[in-house]
């Protein structure tokens, strides 16, 4: 049974007791314990008391009207006011509308008294990971990442609806048995209540959660969470990186001898590697590498997005690390100047929370456990307005500049539009459309970019060769990315860094169209252009695979590699050019595709069969065959198309007969590449090919420009 939207009047009614807690000295209430048998807004009623802990207590309740067994937690009773109730009513709407499998959905959100909160959630059988981890040794890195990828999916999910969880810890991961099928763990992440709402209908709930609040646990807060300052989705990357370096070594990364002491260490102590903090129990490099990411002191060197943490650790997960070994670690703090110099706000706003407490605690004045304010300090710079200076990144020789790669151009929340690229050098082209048709800028400088605009960049020199700088754009940026090899390179290069690009691209969750032009990428980055979920247009244009066991053999494309990526069956467009070995298995797998537009140029033997094989392909819309084919067996072959409107061929009149008139009567445009000086005769007879009222070009240059129809295959068009 669906409830009514929560109103004030709704906040304030309940039946549970007891309805009148003692206060403690500053006008808080005491929490009470809710008694088995009692009745909670109406329709629940208290089973048993399942835990109890820092922030309230959790609950095994039954919903009387729907005989459904719920968890209900209490949180600590507060001050009753207009500004708390519509506080907790906006946290409401921030749990309520997180659906995910790996998320405990909270279904609704009250006040017991109006002054106690509680949050309605489903009732999740299992243990926490931080009963799990007690009296076992710590988990192995295929049973951690097992557990881990599906957290760091959830987490983004909360993170895309604009919810923060900010208390990510062992005692907030619910590991629960699959229903239907009893070997499988689901990891499940509790208590969103605390969560901070980073946008919402309007900007009144952009002030409810004051800066210099502090939400968390020590042990596992970010060092921006520990000084109180300005916190953003990056701090839950930090606390799921000390969850997960505790659940592979048996201990969080930093502790103290107090709160206040594990605290600082946040902020400025040094986090130990995974081999080093189990005492000489191995580790994939690779994943050392990513824990050294997620804990980056500085959120400008952590992960961006916890997409980018989860296909990482996938990577780990297959054996497969191509993406793995391009990120630019942060390494140990308190080993360079620039690091320190950033931690400064962070020990500035500690050493004034220390004197707070310690003042509080002088006086006797009741401090709340985990929460202070810090108003006298500022927040920090928002930490993606400066470009970060990485230890060892790879250099760009610009003359008398040497660039130092930057970590983030996207950089406020309320431009969201406004991007701050290099300022003295490019790296590529932006395209998108607008109502007047493409708009197209150098990346380079301050661009600022409409809202969802469906971004195409043709990546420069630049970026090819400092694959740092992919860093830069965040996970959803990205709609098309077109590669292409180097052309000139610099003293300071031999090559570009074609598997980096790669990485970066499968990295683009939103990434529709990806075009690599003249490129030699290796098997395992080809293999990750197979597994881009959202990858719709693929143009192969005289690609080379690197050899794994031989990095020296690089040998072209082949249409058997071609046809095993497993995302084939999802493309509207393909390109290829000079594809080795038969074509035929490829175009028998994409006739039952919804393949729409399809290009095929100076590929390897291209045979009659193939002709065939293409006419199987009902679906297409636009079709380029340059091949030296019979022109009337070509005409034959696509007349057997329904749905074809475009069409571009090598104009032939070997081994040819007559062409028959309006034998492409659905054709609306037709473009021939003569072959021959003198082929006025040939441009006619392919004129009797369509009806007068469509388009029709001849040119005797095979060259791309201006004459042949690449637009036809440009997703805007």
């Amino acid at each position: 049974m669906e409830r009514s939207p929560i109103t004030d009047d709704d906040l304030l009614k309940s039946d549970a007791e007891p309805v009148s807690p003692e206060q403690q000295p500053d006008g808080t209430p005491v929490m009470p314990v809710l008694k088995p048998g009692s009745i909670v807004d109406g329709r629940l009623e208290v089973q048993s008391l399942i835990a109890s802990g820092g922030f309230g207590s959790v609950y095994k309740v039954r919903h009387l009207m729907m005989n459904k067994i719920l968890a209900l937690k209490t949180l600590h009773p507060v001050i009753k006011s207009d500004t708390t109730i519509l506080r907790l009513k906006r946290e409401s709407v921030a749990v309520s509308k997180l659906d995910h499998p790996n998320i405990v959905h909270a279904t609704d959100f009250g006040l017991i008294d109006g002054t106690i909160p509680f949050i309605v959630m489903e009732y999740v059988e299992g243990q926490t990971l931080s009963e799990s981890l007690k009296g076992r040794p710590p988990l192995p890195v295929e049973e951690a990442l097992n557990l881990f990828i599906p957290l760091c999916e959830a987490l983004a999910y909360a993170h895309d609806q604009g919810v923060i969880h900010r208390d990510i810890k062992p005692g907030n991961i619910m590991l629960s048995i699959d229903e239907k099928d009893s070997s499988r763990v689901v990891p499940k992440i509790v208590d969103f209540g605390i969560a901070k709402l980073t946008f919402g209908e309007d900007a009144v709930g952009l002030t409810l959660t004051r800066t210099g609040e502090i939400f968390g646990t020590p042990l596992y807060m970010s060092p921006e969470q520990c000084a109180g300052t300005s916190v953003d989705h990056r701090a839950d990357i930090y606390s799921l990186g000390c969850v997960l370096f505790e659940a592979l070594t048996g201990a969080p990364p930093v502790s103290g001898n107090s709160p206040l002491e594990t605290m600082m260490r946040h902020a400025s102590g040094e986090i130990l590697s995974l081999k080093e903090a189990s005492l000489g129990k191995e580790f994939p490099p690779d994943l050392e590498l990513i824990l050294a990411k997620m804990l980056a002191k500085d959120v400008r060197q952590r992960y961006q997005s916890c997409y980018e943490v989860a296909n990482d650790l996938r990577l780990i997960l297959r054996g497969d690390a191509a993406g793995v070994r391009t990120i630019s670690t942060p390494g140990r703090l308190g080993e360079s100047g620039a690091s320190r110099q950033r931690l400064e706000p962070y020990a500035v706003a500690l050493t004034g929370a220390i004197a707070v407490l310690a003042i509080g605690i002088a006086c006797g004045i009741a401090i709340q456990p985990l929460l202070f304010h810090s108003n006298s300090v500022p927040a920090e710079q928002d930490p993606a307005i400066t470009p970060t200076v990485n230890p060892n990144p790879l250099k760009i020789n610009t003359g008398d500049n040497e660039i130092q790669p930057y970590t983030g151009f996207f950089h406020n929340d309320e431009k969201p539009d406004l991007y701050h690229f290099p300022t003295n050098l490019s790296l590529g082209k932006l395209t998108w459309a607008n109502s007047k048709g493409k708009v197209q800028t150098i990346a380079k400088d301050n661009v600022t970019i409409p809202l969802d605009r469906k971004l195409e960049l043709t990546a420069s020199d630049n970026l090819m060769c400092s694959p740092t700088y992919w860093g830069g754009f965040r996970p959803t940026d990205l709609w098309g990315l077109h590669l292409t090899h180097v052309t000139v390179l610099d003293t300071e290069h031999e090559t570009d860094d074609a598997d980096a690009a790669i990485a970066a691209a499968w990295q683009q969750r939103n990434l529709h169209l990806l075009e690599l032009n003249v490129m030699a990428i290796s098997e395992r980055a080809f293999k990750l252009i197979g597994n881009m979920n959202k990858l719709s247009c693929l143009w192969l244009m005289k690609l080379e695979i690197v050899s794994d066991s031989d990095p020296m053999k690089a040998t072209q494309v082949t249409a058997a590699q071609i046809a095993a990526l497993p995302n084939l069956g999802q493309l509207e467009t393909l390109r290829l050019q000079n594809v080795k070995g038969p074509l035929t298995p490829l175009l028998h797998e994409l006739r039952t595709t919804h393949l729409r537009r399809l290009s095929i140029w100076n590929c390897d033997n291209f045979s009659l069969e193939d002709l065939d094989a293409i006419s199987q392909i009902s679906s297409l819309e636009t079709l380029e065959v340059l091949a030296e084919l019979p022109s009337d067996r070509q005409v034959a072959a696509y007349s057997h198309l329904p749905r074809l409107r475009r069409l571009c061929i090598l104009g032939l009149t070997e081994h040819s007969e007559h062409l028959p008139v309006v034998k492409l009567p659905r054709l609306e445009m037709l473009h021939v590449f003569a072959q021959e000086k003198d082929a006025k005769e040939m441009e006619a007879e392919y004129r009797k090919l369509i009806v007068p009222s469509s388009t029709f070009n001849w040119t005797k240059d095979l060259r791309v420009n201006e004459n042949h129809p690449d637009h036809w295959f440009d997703p805007f068009e």
